[in-house]
Formats: structure tokens, C-alpha cells, sequence
């Protein structure tokens, strides 16, 4: 099957945007371990490129935060999960069923990846306990963007529909067409936690493109069977 690559798309705060999720081929990047019973509810939860709105891609890598490292230990807790693709970062999970994958939209300048666990008995809830105390900890994320110190303030986002104990907030800055930032959306169904991390340009298409992908990556874990 033929591959279209895809060149790379540039946006303010580049660091913080990881362009490099914006570039690569059309190939889903999942991950699958452990036994096919396990995994199934967890691989059936992973959005695919049909399933999102029209213009998103899949992506090179399932990692769109990694510009951030943070200095204050809260705010560098919240990123190590919002970006993890692998179990192990979480730490203390052990090797868990886990899938992963990302999309990018390069006419709007947005990537997100989505990442999926199924954790032991209440292993989810403990995570997502913990990065709500860390978020309530991080009032802003500050990031070297090469010309100097910039902050990404903290801002409310609507928690996702059908998922429990969530989590859900928005880092941004900038004004109208320049504001730009990341969003970090988790919650869980069942045993399995799901987190979604978005980044890019917030102006409004991209915003809305930003909060539609966040929204129907839940809507696939809610109607996954388990």
C-alpha cells in the first residue's frame, strides 16, 4: 500500500508543540502487549483516523508534549503521564495491556495522541488521583522557547462525557491568532484509563478541532466493551 509522507508544520512555541508528531507516514503507531484477551478492550478503545474529524493524520510518534520538562516536580508528574507511551513511565504499574496512538491535523496545526491501560484494581483510580493533586499544584507551565521564558497559564476544560474520576485542563498562552498551548484529558471505565494529550495553535478552528478529537477518543472508550 502506498505511503503519502508528510511534511513537517511549524507553530509557535514549537517546543512545547513537538513538531515532529506533525511529520512521517500515514501508519498508525499502536502498541500491543500482554494476552489478546486483555488487550481487546483496550486496542478497541484506541481511536482510529476514521473516527476522528476530516483533515487528521496518523502520526509519527505518540508523544506531542515532549518540549516540556518542567522544574517543579507537580507539574513535571503531570507531564511524564500526559505523555507516557509506555506503562513503565507511570511507575509502578508494572507491564500492563496498553495501546497507543496519534494523529495530527496540519492545516490547523494540532496533534494528539491517545494512550490507553488497563490497570490493575484500582490502579486507574490511584493514577488519576494523583494527577489531579498535581495539576491543583501546577498553576502554569513554564518552558525555554529559545528567545526567553514563556508560561503556559492553567485554564478549566470541560471534564469527558462517560468517564470517571477525569481529569481534564488547559496550559495556554498568547492572544487570538498566536494563543497556543496543550490540553491534557484523562478518566477511566472500568479498570482502564485512558489519556489523551493535545497540543497546537488555539485559535478557533484549532481549538475545536483540539476539543472534537479529545471528545470522541472517549466516546470510543465508553462504548468499548471491556
Amino acid at each position: 500500500m502506498a505511503r503519502r509522507t508528510i511534511a513537517c508544520w511549524t507553530v509557535p512555541l514549537a517546543a512545547v508543540l513537538a513538531a515532529a508528531a506533525g511529520c512521517g507516514t500515514e501508519t498508525v503507531a499502536a502498541r500491543q502487549v500482554a494476552v489478546p484477551v486483555e488487550q481487546r478492550g483496550v486496542t478497541a478503545a484506541l481511536v482510529s483516523q476514521r473516527d476522528l474529524p476530516a483533515g487528521f493524520y496518523p502520526a509519527a510518534t505518540r508523544r506531542v508534549l515532549t518540549g516540556l520538562k518542567p522544574a517543579d516536580p507537580e507539574c513535571a508528574r503531570l507531564i511524564r503521564v500526559a505523555d507516557a507511551d509506555d506503562a513503565d513511565d507511570l511507575r509502578g504499574t508494572g507491564d500492563v495491556p496498553q495501546a497507543h496512538t496519534a494523529f495530527y491535523q496540519p492545516d490547523v496545526a494540532v496533534s494528539v495522541a491517545e494512550h490507553v491501560y488497563r490497570l490493575p484494581a484500582g490502579g486507574a483510580a490511584a493514577q488519576l488521583k494523583a494527577v489531579r493533586d498535581a495539576v491543583a499544584k501546577c498553576p502554569a507551565l513554564e518552558m525555554d522557547t529559545g528567545d526567553g521564558k514563556v508560561k503556559l497559564h492553567r485554564q478549566r476544560l470541560a471534564d469527558p462525557k462517560g468517564a470517571k474520576d477525569p481529569v481534564a485542563v488547559r496550559y495556554a498562552q498568547g492572544k487570538g491568532p498566536t494563543r497556543s498551548g496543550l490540553d491534557i484529558v484523562m478518566g477511566r471505565r472500568d479498570d482502564r484509563m485512558m489519556v489523551v494529550a493535545a497540543a497546537g495553535a488555539l485559535d478557533m478552528p484549532a481549538a475545536a478541532a483540539m476539543v472534537r478529537a479529545e471528545a470522541r477518543a472517549f466516546r470510543k472508550l465508553a462504548d468499548a466493551r471491556p
